[in-house]
C-alpha cells in the first residue's frame, strides 16, 4: 500500500494477508511522490518502480488495484472499488489492472557492508617492541545481504553483524521480582520477511 498526504508525507505499508486491517509498518520501499496543493483541491503523483514490486514474470501482467481517499474533515473513505466494512478482505476486492505487458520481474540483491575501527589507549606498552605504542587497535568488518530469490522467496543473511549501531538499552535498576524485557533493536531481526 502507497499513500501520500496532501502535504506529501509518504505512507507504505505490506499487508501480508488478505486483511486491510492486518498490516506491517516496516516495510520500506524506494519510491517517490509529489503534490501539489490549489485552489480547488490537492493532487498527487507516485513513481513506483518495478523493482520495489515482487510479482511473477508473464507477458501479459493482471494486477489489483485499489484507489483510496480519506477526508479527514468529512470523515470520509472513498474507494474505487468498494470493499464492505462487513467483509474481511482486502487485496482479493481490488479492482483489475491490466495493460502491463514487457515488464520484467526482478531479482534484487541489497548489500550494506559496514567498516569499524577500534581503539584502547592505555600505558602497557611492550617496552621491547618499538611498534607497540599502548593504542591496541582493532578493526572488523561485516555486511548484510538481502536477496530476491523468486517473488515469494528472499534471502537475508548476515556476516559478522554489527550491533554496535543501534541505540542501546536504557539503564535500569529492578527492584521487583519480574524481570525488565527490552524490546528487539537490531534491524536484521526485526525487519519484516516481505520485499
Amino acid at each position: 500500500m502507497f499513500g501520500v498526504t496532501a502535504a506529501g508525507v509518504r505512507i507504505d505499508r505490506y499487508h501480508p494477508r488478505d486483511d486491510e486491517g492486518t498490516f506491517d509498518e516496516t516495510y520500506d520501499p524506494v519510491w517517490r511522490a509529489r503534490t501539489a496543493v490549489t485552489d480547488t483541491g490537492w493532487t498527487a503523483e507516485l513513481w513506483i518502480p518495478f523493482s520495489q514490486l515482487r510479482f511473477n514474470a508473464a507477458p501479459d501482467q493482471v494486477w489489483g488495484l485499489n484507489v483510496q481517499r480519506f477526508t479527514p474533515t468529512l470523515d470520509e473513505d472513498d474507494y474505487w472499488a468498494p470493499i464492505p466494512r462487513t467483509v474481511r478482505a482486502w487485496s482479493s476486492r481490488f479492482g483489475t489492472l491490466t495493460g502491463l505487458d514487457g515488464i520484467d520481474s526482478s531479482r534484487p540483491v541489497e548489500v550494506s557492508p559496514y567498516v569499524a575501527g577500534s581503539s584502547t589507549v592505555n600505558n602497557h606498552a611492550d617496552p621491547r617492541n618499538p611498534f607497540d605504542s599502548g593504542a591496541n587497535l582493532a578493526a572488523r568488518a561485516g555486511a548484510d545481504v538481502k536477496a530476491g530469490l523468486g517473488p515469494n522467496l528472499t534471502l537475508q543473511a548476515t556476516i559478522n553483524p554489527d550491533f554496535g549501531q543501534v541505540e542501546a538499552d536504557a539503564a535500569e535498576v529492578n527492584l521487583t521480582a519480574t524481570e525488565t524485557f527490552f524490546a528487539e533493536k537490531r534491524p536484521f531481526f526485526i525487519e519484516a520477511p516481505t520485499w
